[in-house]
């Protein structure tokens, strides 16, 4: 591969903006010896995330940019960043593909009993993790950023910035999206993530139902675990795991299986919930629960106040005969409310559930409701005649 200068430059303003936190923040006491590197360590890892940005940002738009003179702008930076050797860019031309559609699964694996469901809408992800870690959510990439879709969101076993005193007992977990340039995910992650790594380990996994890549090894400031999956056709997702010798990276592992990618469209979010329903998927019944509150409306009566989706999938599930729906979704057309014209929906039949009194069968409206740029079941309304 042939190395070019200019392009060596932009990765390298790129990389230099990125602050370093205050020395005080990051370096421990002198009296506490080799706890230094370990604390300075935890501090920096957060920057892998930066840096392998700006390295794929850095290639994805060196081709359109060569020659222009123009200064890559670095990504909102995690928490810190350290320098690294810039990649190898290629020249190997770049194919425009659709990403694979995502493949039907079984319902989703149960969350861990200490583990709750949240919404990331900036990420348009749900996942499951332990209830008492430290989550900060990611937000929408500030301006027209062709680097980065969004900040880095962070799940931790302690508060971010801290010094903990066993690295191997802790765990950080940093999710992020950025643009994929039209390149699939191979040619994403050979173009882009050409940085130094020792023991480097690849296998095929999936997130979702969407192609996936989990990659370890020594990456720019430690041993590490990526997934790396093409969310859709514009999206690539970037998830991280520090350090990979970590005595709690099942959890990473969980988190990952837990995802769900939130519909963007109507008709994606009625196949999602109508595969949910007739699986009694519980765990994506609650992903695609209206995280602002979901409530259950009655036929010809009034409805029930707002619900958190935890809520409502407990009040789905204490209703039911058995635990498990007995449903079928009328996923297509998708008209509009009679209720309110600017929520779209579609029905379902419902078998053996009481809803207000039991009922062998009876109709309920599924109704959607948009929150940020993903779609959501906003209302069941039940009890309706079987037509």
């Amino acid at each position: 591969m042939s190395s070019d200068p200019e392009l060596e430059r932009r990765l390298t303003r790129a990389l230099d903006a990125v602050p370093l936190p205050p020395p005080e923040r990051w370096t421990a006491p002198a009296h506490t010896g080799g706890g230094n590197l370990m604390r300075r360590i935890f501090w920096v890892s957060a920057a892998a995330a930066v840096l392998l940005l700006a390295i794929v940002a850095a290639v994805q738009l060196g081709a359109s940019r060569r020659g222009q003179g123009q200064v890559l702008a670095p990504p909102t930076p995690s928490l810190s960043s350290s320098p690294t050797a810039s990649p190898e860019p290629t020249n190997t031309p770049t194919p425009t593909t659709t990403p694979t559609p995502p493949v039907a699964s079984g319902p989703l694996p149960a969350k861990c009993s200490g583990c709750v469901r949240r919404h990331d809408l900036a990420l348009g992800i749900s996942f499951a993790a332990p209830g008492d870690w430290f989550y900060t959510p990611a937000e929408p990439a500030s301006g027209r950023s062709q680097v980065v879709l969004t900040s880095t969101a962070r799940v931790s076993t302690v508060p971010i910035p801290t010094s903990p005193p066993n690295l191997d007992k802790e765990l950080l977990i940093e999710m992020l999206l950025v643009p994929s340039n039209g390149k699939d995910l191979d040619t994403v992650i050979r173009d882009g993530i050409q940085v130094s790594s020792t023991g480097l380990t690849i296998e095929r996994v999936q997130v979702d139902g969407r192609d996936a890549r989990r990659m370890t090894g020594s990456f720019q400031n430690g041993h590490r675990v990526y997934v790396i999956a093409m969310l859709d056709a514009d999206r690539v997702f970037i998830a991280e795991a520090y350090p990979a010798t970590s005595e709690r990276l099942s959890i990473f592992d969980d988190l990952i299986k837990s995802i769900v990618v939130l519909p963007r469209s109507t008709e994606q979010a009625a196949d999602a919930l109508g595969g949910a329903l007739e699986s009694s998927d519980w765990e994506r019944i609650e992903a695609l629960m209206r995280p602002s509150g979901w409530n259950a409306g009655f036929y010809r009566s009034e409805g029930s106040p707002n619900m958190t989706p935890a809520q409502g999938v407990q009040w789905l599930r204490s209703r039911d005969d058995d635990g498990t729906l007995d449903v079928t979704v009328q996923r297509r057309p998708i008209s509009q409310s009679a209720e309110n014209p600017s929520r779209p929906e579609t029905f379902s039949i419902w078998r053996n559930f009481t809803a207000m009194s039991p009922l062998p069968q009876q109709r309920v409206e599924l109704i959607f409701a948009k929150q940020g740029d993903n779609w959501f079941w906003q209302t069941g309304v039940f009890g309706g005649p079987v037509q």
